[in-house]
């Protein structure tokens, strides 16, 4: 149930499809909208590879972090850079059979199939009614999905405490997930993170908020978009530890000014270790820049 009147002017709504609409009015001159249309679809690595969003290195690694059960991924970015559909082609990579649980504010991952993706739980935000009852955040749902024993956990995009604290935790406990978060870089991405626990029910100090991310978030992701319009993965981060402030990372993946794609295998032993595991071949990422 969505409302749209005086005393609610802000409307956010999925129309199916692969539609959202979002419309003002009241608190503007005039009521207007905006409907993002998903383009692409059901789509995978390979097809991202394709439309040189990433290099075959990138996709290779994504798809033997799928490939585990070991593996915490954060897609960070502007609006429009392509954050959901570099997820909705991490899912495409898991068998058909693989338990999922999806947690959107507005669903639009649109993952589920009866035939082939059977064992997918797609869940959406609830707001309160005019009596402020029967509101369901993002946060709570996270909470319950863990009864359900997911084989991964997808937090489609955390945009504040509420849902970022109980994703986190469940993500330091080893919870395979993918989430996404905004940001202008992969560094960027984890500080805003640690902003989300410093402002939650916890209040954690910055130290303690990257010492957690630490144990949450392996990778980061970042995209952006080109002024040419083409949606690319910009950089990739691993986290690699924590120095007493602050956790540490390493570049995995950076797109130079020229458009070049530079990787360089510098991951840490445990992360080795997981790939290795699910399959992954670490030279396929080259000895250096």
């Amino acid at each position: 149930e969505r409302q749209f009147n005086s005393q609610v002017p802000l409307l956010v709504m999925r129309l199916g499809d692969g539609l959202r609409l979002a419309a003002t009015r009241d608190v503007s001159q005039h009521v207007s909208f905006a409907i993002r249309r998903n383009t692409l679809g059901k789509v995978t690595l390979s097809d991202l590879v394709g439309l040189q969003m990433m290099p075959p290195a990138v996709a290779e690694l994504l798809a033997a972090c799928m490939r585990s059960t070991e593996i915490r991924i954060v897609f960070s970015g502007p609006t429009g850079s392509g954050k959901s559909t570099a997820i909705r082609a991490c899912l495409s990579a898991l068998e058909p059979t693989a338990r999922v649980v999806i947690i959107e504010d507005t669903a639009e991952l649109d993952f589920f199939d009866p035939v082939g993706r059977p064992n997918v739980e797609s869940w959406e935000e609830r707001l309160p009614n005019n009596e402020g009852e029967g509101g369901i955040t993002q946060g709570q749902q996270v909470k319950h999905a863990l009864r359900y024993r997911p084989d991964w956990l997808v937090c489609g995009e955390v945009r504040d405490s509420d849902a970022a604290v109980p994703m986190l935790k469940a993500m330091t406990h080893g919870q395979s997930s993918l989430t996404t978060v905004h940001a202008a870089t992969a560094q960027g991405a984890l500080d805003k993170l640690a902003l989300y626990l410093g402002t939650g029910e916890d209040r954690l100090p910055p130290e303690v908020a990257h010492n957690q991310l630490y144990q949450a978030v392996d990778f980061v992701v970042h995209l952006d978009r080109l002024p040419d319009g083409r949606r690319v993965v910009q950089e990739v981060i691993e986290v690699a530890g924590f120095d007493g402030k602050r956790c540490t990372t390493n570049t995995i993946v950076q797109t130079e000014d020229d458009g070049a794609v530079r990787t360089m295998q510098r991951l840490e032993q445990r992360h080795l270790r997981a790939l290795r595991r699910a399959g992954f071949d670490e030279s396929v990422l080259g000895g250096g820049w």
